[in-house]
């Protein structure tokens, strides 16, 4: 290399050292993995009833498969039932908790034992079973809640009866005809217990607008703790 090449490299040489480095960009935020806020949802419910049921109007079918201790659960979820407590805004927010077992959109549908049922006992006219729906009026919402250990009086609803249509444990606004009301205690922060009231157990059948005698006695609970 000639004196004048060499002079013209190391000229180069010095003005890149000069030079200032470029300056690091910030990375951005990675959104894929930063917190989002969870959506608000409705807890789902188990429903348990008594095998021992000799004395009550509302039974379940018994079935050994979804037998826990000395209970027939009807888990949500599960051989398609639906169960829920409409306790936040995610829907209506009427506190109201039902069960349901023939929804057609319902999960795990394909199992023997879809639809299961429940029966209801008319005494003298005899003793109806099908795909009953139960309602429980406002157990829980974002406005009203049953402290641990209080129990209150509300409204149960029996649906989808071939002989009454909807059977009610409660007032009714058909000619000032009602039922008794149940009686809801809530055990903890995700069961509540309903019962007939002692010596009331009165249910207007909505059909025909005949009463009859029939004691109820379940127990209600949801997937998460609530206030």
């Amino acid at each position: 290399m000639t004196r004048a090449g060499h002079s013209l490299l190391l000229a180069a040489l010095v003005l890149s050292a000069c030079r200032e480095p470029s300056p690091v960009q910030p990375s951005s935020p990675d959104f894929a993995t930063a917190a989002k806020p969870q959506p608000v949802s409705d807890p789902t419910a188990n429903f348990s009833f008594p095998l021992a049921d000799g004395a009550l109007a509302l039974r379940s079918d018994h079935l050994a498969a979804y037998t826990v201790g000395s209970n027939s659960v009807y888990a949500n979820g599960v051989c398609g039932v639906t169960g829920k407590i409409f306790a936040t805004t995610a829907a209506s927010n009427s506190g109201d908790s039902t069960l349901q077992t023939d929804l057609a959109s319902a999960a795990d549908r394909k199992c023997a034992a879809w639809p299961r049922k429940l029966s209801a006992d008319f005494g003298a006219d005899g003793i109806e079973t099908g795909t009953l729906r139960i309602n429980t009026r406002e157990i829980q919402n974002t406005g009203y809640a049953i402290t641990v250990g209080q129990s209150v009086r509300r409204k149960l609803v029996v649906g989808n009866s071939a002989r009454c249509g909807t059977v009610v444990f409660g007032e009714a606004a058909t000619g000032g005809l009602a039922g008794d009301s149940v009686m809801v205690t809530r055990v903890s922060a995700s069961e509540w217990h309903v019962q007939s009231q002692v010596g009331a157990t009165r249910a207007l059948c909505l059909n025909t607008g005949q009463v009859y005698q029939m004691a109820v006695d379940f127990t209600i609970t949801a997937s998460r703790t609530l206030p």
